[in-house]
Order: C-alpha cells, then sequence, then structure tokens
C-alpha cells in the first residue's frame, strides 16, 4: 500500500512518499555491501562505477521499491531530470535534463532528451512508456550522440526490457489506491527450446482519474475580472462587457448549454503487451526478435483555448440560426467522416428531413504504439558484430470539447470542439563492429540509417456556422489542415579506448551525420534542406584504486534543425502562396539548428567496504542559437467568413547564447543490516546571454532577457529515501518501510521570469 502527500509552502515545492511492502525474496544485508547495477551506456556491458558519466540507473528492484511506474516517476528520482505532466495530458512532451528545455508543441520535430527501447530511437511521445517490461531504466547525462546518435542533445533515457531466459520466471503484479488508481501486470519467461530458443511475453494494464472534474456552470460567459477559475467560460468580452463573439437564435430555440457533470478530467489508462524471442543457433551466432504493442485511452484535459474565436468580427453574431424546428443532437463529429451535417431528402408534406454526422465515440485522446525489433549478433575472433532492424508506428486521435456541449446538428454545433488524427512511423538500420574489451586498445564502429514520417489532420469547429442554399446554416469545420513532415538521418560513428601507464584511460569517440527535414504545406508548398554534423567526445579517466574513479570530459552536442509549423497552417497560406513562402524565405518559418559544448569533471567512488557509494559531477554548457518559445501575430484568413486577423501563436525561434552550469551528487549508504539511506542533489543554474523578446503583440515592446533563467526547469532538484527492511515469517520474505522526500525549487513559466510554479 501506499500514500502520497503533498505540500507547497513558500515557493517550495515537495512530496513525501510513504510506502509499505512485503516482497520475496529477502534483499542481501547490508554487510555484503550496496548492490552493483550493470548498465550498457556505453554500448556494452559495464559495472555502473566503471563508466566514465553521469548516469542514473534504476534495475528491477530499484523500480519496484520506489514504485516507479512511469517516465514521470523516474524523472522524481534522478537529479537534473525534469519531466512534468503536462496540462494537455500525454502529449508535447518538453523533458529537460541539465536544464537544457526543449520548446513545445512543434509537430514532427523532437525535444532535447532522446529516449530509447534497447537502445533503439523512440519518435512521438514518449511518455506512454511501460516499466512493467523492463529490467532496469538509464538515465545519461549530457550528450549521447556520438554512440546513441540523433536527438542525445542533452542525454538520452534508455529503457532495458527483461531477456528471456533459460529457467522459468514470472511475476504477477496488482495494485490498487484512491482516484480509482489500478493497475495489474504479469510477466513469464523460460526456454521453448531448452538452451536455444527463449521467450519472454508480459502484458499490463493500468489506470487513474484525473486530478480536475468538469465543474463549468451552465452557459455562463466569464464576466470582466473574471477567469476559468471562477467556473465560467472565459470568452473575450468588449469594453462594454459584451460577449465578443455571439450567435443570434430564435428566443424559443436556444442554444446548446455547458455540461457542469462534475466528471473527472486528466484521466489516463494504459494497455502493454510485449514479447521477444532469442534464438541461439550456435555458440557464435545469436537472433533476438521482439514485437510490442501499447494502447492508451486519456480522458479529456482541464483546459480552454481555441485561436480560431479570432475568426469573427467582434461584436456581431457569426450566423443568423433560422431552425423553424429542426434540430438533431449529436456528440463530437467524427473526424475522419467529416463535421458537416447538410439538410436531405423530404417528408411527405415537403419538409426537409436534417441528417448528422457520425459522432466520435469517446471525448479525449488515444493512441497506438506498434514496435518491432530483429537483430542479430555474430562473434567472430572475439570480435562482435551486430545488425538490426527496427520499425515503430504510432497513431493519435484526439477530440476536445473545452466548454463540454454537444452538438446541434444539423444547425448549429457546441462551441470548441477540436478533433486530430496524427501518425509517426519510423524504421531504422544499424551495423556496428565491436573489438575484443579485454585488450588495451579497443575500438567500435558502425553506421546508421533512419527515416520518419508525421502526418497530422486536424478540423476545428467553433459553434459558428454557414448558410446553405435552402437558407439554413450547416455545421463546419470553421478550418481544416493538414501537416505532413518527414526526416531522414545517415550516420558514421566510431570511438577508441586506450589503456595508458599508469591507469589512465583516453577515448575518443565520433559520429558523422547528415538530417534532411521536409516540410508540407497544404497547398503544395514544400520547404527541405539538409544538415551536417560531427559529434565528437573526448573522455580521460584516472582509477587509482578499485573503488576510486575520475574522469573529465569534453562532448560536443548537436540538434538538426528544422521548420515551425504554425506557417505552413492552411489558415496562413490561405493568406496567398507567399505567405509561407516569405516566412520560409525570411526565416521566420526556419528552426535553426542547435549546438553546445559540454565539459565535465567526475568522481564514482565507494567507501566503508562498499558499504557507502558517493558520484560527483561537476558540469558546464555552452549552448548557441537555443530554440525557445515566444508569442507572436500570425496573419489568418478564416475559411468560412474570409476575415483576415492577426493570430497570437506560440511560434519556435532561436536565441543567441545560453549556459548551464552546475552539478550532480549521488550518496547511498548502507547504514546498518536493515536500514538503507540515501540522498540525490541536482543543480542547473541556467543563464540566457543573448536574448530579446517581444512581450507585447500590440505595442511590440521588446524587452532585453539577457540575465534570466530558462524557463519550465528546476535549478535545484533533491530526493532524500529512507529503506527498513526485516524478515517476514520464515520462507525468505521480508517487509520494508520506505520513504522518500522530492524537493523541486521554482521554474519560470516564460524567459521573462515574471511568472512562476512552485
Amino acid at each position: 500500500m501506499s500514500m502520497d502527500f503533498l505540500r507547497r509552502a513558500g515557493g517550495i515545492s515537495a512530496c513525501v512518499l510513504i510506502s509499505l511492502s512485503v516482497s520475496i525474496p529477502l534483499p542481501a544485508s547490508a554487510d555484503e555491501e550496496i548492490s552493483e547495477v550493470i548498465v550498457t551506456a556505453r554500448k556494452r556491458e559495464e559495472r555502473l562505477q566503471e563508466v566514465p558519466l553521469s548516469i542514473t540507473a534504476f534495475d528491477a528492484d530499484a523500480l519496484k521499491d520506489r514504485n516507479i511506474q512511469s517516465v514521470y516517476d523516474v524523472a522524481t528520482f534522478t537529479p537534473n531530470f525534469s519531466f512534468t505532466r503536462n496540462v494537455v495530458g500525454r502529449r508535447l512532451d518538453a523533458p529537460s535534463i541539465r536544464g537544457q528545455f526543449s520548446p513545445l508543441n512543434n509537430f514532427g520535430s523532437e525535444g532535447n532528451v532522446a529516449f530509447y527501447v534497447d537502445g533503439v530511437y523512440i519518435s512521438g511521445t514518449s511518455s506512454s512508456l511501460t516499466a512493467d517490461n523492463v529490467e532496469r531504466i538509464e538515465v545519461l547525462r549530457g550528450p549521447q550522440a556520438a554512440l546513441f546518435g540523433r536527438a542525445a542533445f542533452s542525454g538520452a533515457v534508455n529503457y532495458v526490457t527483461r531477456e528471456p531466459t533459460n529457467e522459468i520466471e514470472g511475476q504477477v503484479y496488482l495494485k490498487g489506491g484512491e482516484d480509482s488508481d489500478y493497475k495489474t501486470s504479469a510477466w513469464l519467461s523460460g526456454p521453448l527450446i531448452e538452451d536455444k530458443l527463449l521467450f519472454f511475453t508480459s502484458a499490463s494494464w493500468e489506470s487513474v482519474d484525473g486530478q480536475w472534474q468538469n465543474s463549468m456552470n451552465p452557459s455562463n460567459p466569464c464576466g470582466p475580472g473574471e477567469t476559468l477559475a471562477d467556473g465560467c467560460l472565459p470568452l473575450s468580452r468588449l469594453p462594454d462587457g459584451s460577449p465578443r463573439y455571439t450567435l443570434a437564435w430564435p428566443e424559443d430555440q436556444p442554444p446548446s448549454t455547458q455540461m457542469d457533470d462534475y466528471t473527472p478530467l486528466g484521466g489516463e489508462s494504459t494497455w502493454n503487451v510485449t514479447g521477444k524471442l532469442t534464438w541461439n543457433v550456435s555458440n557464435a551466432l545469436k537472433l533476438n526478435f521482439k514485437a510490442e504493442y501499447t494502447e492508451t485511452d486519456d480522458q479529456h484535459f482541464a483546459s480552454l483555448f481555441q485561436p480560431a474565436l479570432a475568426c469573427y468580427v467582434p461584436g456581431g453574431p457569426a450566423c443568423e440560426i433560422k431552425a423553424d424546428g429542426l434540430r438533431a443532437v449529436m456528440n463530437i463529429a467524427d473526424l475522419r467522416e467529416g463535421a458537416t451535417s447538410s439538410l436531405f431528402g423530404t417528408t411527405e408534406d415537403g419538409e426537409f428531413v436534417p441528417s448528422t454526422a457520425r459522432p466520435a465515440s469517446f471525448i479525449g485522446t488515444r493512441s497506438e504504439t506498434r514496435r518491432y525489433l530483429a537483430e542479430g549478433i555474430y562473434t567472430i575472433n572475439e570480435w562482435e558484430v551486430s545488425a538490426r532492424a527496427t520499425l515503430n508506428h504510432q497513431s493519435l486521435e484526439s477530440f476536445k470539447d473545452l466548454d463540454r456541449s454537444p452538438y446541434w446538428g444539423p444547425l448549429y454545433a457546441g462551441v470548441f470542439e477540436t478533433g486530430e488524427l496524427q501518425r509517426w512511423s519510423d524504421h531504422s538500420y544499424e551495423v556496428r563492429a565491436t573489438s575484443p574489451q579485454d585488450k588495451p586498445v579497443r575500438t567500435t564502429a558502425g553506421a546508421y540509417y533512419f527515416r520518419a514520417d508525421n502526418n497530422s489532420f486536424q478540423r476545428e469547429f467553433t459553434g459558428f456556422c454557414n448558410r446553405v442554399e435552402y437558407g439554413l446554416p450547416e455545421i463546419n469545420g470553421q478550418r481544416s489542415w493538414t501537416l505532413n513532415a518527414d526526416k531522414e538521418n545517415k550516420a558514421v560513428f566510431g570511438g577508441v579506448e586506450y589503456d595508458m601507464p599508469g591507469n589512465v584511460t583516453l577515448a575518443v569517440e565520433g559520429r558523422y551525420a547528415k538530417d534532411s527535414p521536409v516540410q508540407y504545406a497544404a497547398n503544395g508548398i514544400r520547404a527541405s534542406t539538409n544538415y551536417y554534423s560531427f559529434t565528437p567526445r573526448a573522455t580521460l579517466t584516472w582509477k587509482p584504486t578499485e573503488d576510486l574513479n575520475l574522469y573529465g570530459l569534453v562532448a560536443k552536442g548537436n540538434k538538426p534543425g528544422g521548420y515551425f509549423y504554425g506557417y505552413f497552417d492552411a489558415a496562413v497560406i490561405a493568406t496567398g502562396a507567399g505567405s509561407t513562402t516569405e516566412a520560409i524565405e525570411n526565416g521566420d518559418a526556419i528552426i535553426k539548428e542547435e549546438n553546445s559544448w559540454t565539459y565535465e569533471l567526475g568522481a564514482k567512488t565507494q567507501w566503508l567496504d562498499r558499504r557507502l557509494t558517493a558520484n560527483v559531477s561537476l558540469f558546464y554548457i555552452d549552448w548557441k542559437n537555443q530554440a525557445i518559445n515566444e508569442v507572436r501575430n500570425i496573419q489568418w484568413v478564416c475559411a468560412d467568413t474570409g476575415n483576415t486577423s492577426q493570430v497570437p501563436n506560440n511560434v519556435i525561434r532561436n536565441v543567441g547564447k545560453s549556459e548551464v552550469m552546475g552539478s550532480e551528487v549521488e550518496l547511498a549508504l548502507a547504514a546498518t543490516d536493515n536500514l538503507r539511506l540515501a540522498l540525490n542533489y541536482g543543480l542547473a543554474a541556467t543563464k540566457l546571454k543573448d536574448y530579446k523578446s517581444v512581450i507585447d503583440q500590440v505595442s511590440e515592446v521588446v524587452v532585453d532577457a539577457a540575465g534570466k533563467e530558462a524557463p519550465r526547469v528546476p535549478k535545484h532538484t533533491v530526493t532524500t529515501s529512507a529503506t527498513y527492511t526485516r524478515p517476514f515469517g520464515d520462507g525468505g520474505a521480508s517487509w520494508f518501510l520506505r520513504g522518500d522526500y522530492v524537493y523541486n525549487s521554482k521554474t519560470w513559466l516564460e524567459a521573462d521570469n515574471v511568472v512562476y510554479v512552485g
């Protein structure tokens, strides 16, 4: 059972977690030293303490003890790793490591942190990754492009799933908690043919209700000074207090009302099924196969925003409703069928018969993800040669109803409905050769190919309508638009490691890559370019004793550029073919490539007969062309009305320079045979060195934001824990009581450092 407590006071955000559990078997006692974790951060198995990188790793026991269920939980227990739930749910993922945050809301682009499953890059959303089929999770801080590849700009998170075993093993897990927090999972592993054909399979389901409730007051637009927090609908209003956007309708046929049904908002559920096969063809050849399926079903999020309102002239009605008694109720219009309702056919007395589009079956967001892997590993003369092919598909379907009102078709719709379909698809191929690891000179070399295709179709509905030939309005999406983007990456990589006299090792690694992003617009405009990069890393390690490992490194990070999708919107294109073209030519639509140099010193140590582990790292990051969100007006022409308006849009632009200085401290102590203590601390002092921001779109006031801190990342992250373990009965079982204290300092919402959370 578990109990969670959250407190906020004096600018401090803290979380205290207390858990009591019974488990089998009994963990190793403290006098046997703190257990060792094996990682594959450098594409080979090594003891965590021997790897000259800043890494936090969680093995299966650590995941269970901390009740880590998602990547959000991983971030909670990892210093200098920030990944919080977004207000719109498991979308717009924007994790950050060491204060290197990434901009929000750009279709087809990657964040600054790369996610991998079994070393395979994951495109699309990463927040639906499950930990139930995982043997280990590794969080690598600092640029990892040399070995992991593209998008590992500030760090990488690698999920390592369980390997098939030659003995029957399995586990069943059940959990229940408040707010309908339920979970069940099971896995089984063993031989189909002993020593030859091994399998692993797992399945899991988890669900939790949202943290919010729909308590919007029926038909209650906000008055002067009121906000969404007052339980009203925040339509903008004219100076005289009248609503900015209105509909006109007969008095005897009022519009639909908002639903204050107190249903949960923000809930999530996830299904996952994983299967793996290992075929030991011979002593020299091993083949691995994996298939994974994940399905998510999330409730409507708690938010209200609809830029399409800007398409209508303030003060006047969008259309006149003349219902004449013809009105049918329907839910969110099905995206694929379209939302247009029309009148067809007549009754015996000559009246028209209304019809409606097929409604969507849900409100919220659903996704399906399929991942496939085939890999061959061949050993010849102690060299290991591997080749792998991967295929990933992810689809996402989202329907939003921000005022929770039903459609009234075919005459007019409820307000603020949006339907969206997104699809990601990628495939990759990699070959790699690694020399024997027991030699003083060790090498690795390989080649990599990756291609991703992203597609999105969206319709927005505002409740406003068009007139049809019969003098009656039809329901029509205010705007429909399609975004397509693809990217291709080709790379070669390699590294050399040399053991010098005096227990000193020098390692040099590098990757040369070509990235080719392409962005398509609805009217046939196509933007494409190529980015070439070389990302080296050099590491010097000195190991004076078995329990003392000192290192220093310098590494380059590169994030390829791309395009901001907002300038490829159909409403922007409607202003003329030159509008998008001009944005490309003058650079407004282009996101430049980002570069950074990281300088790091670290020490990995063990003391008191390995009862105390103390790891420390210090780093400095010099960051250029940092991409950042900024609100800018983009001119739209509304398809329904023909009105032209300047619409505020959360665009992405590059600033000049930034820097981050900080450290990570990780301490673990086996204080007694039964008590273990831990402390993790992260410092990321960010500073924008060259950035001028427009903060007022009307007056175009420009402020110098140099010296400000980066938004959405805490400066300090702290986790402390204590675990007390005792035997339970005579059957080898044990019980343990664990407490965790988690602290994150305040985070700025924007780069102007005016509003903060915490």
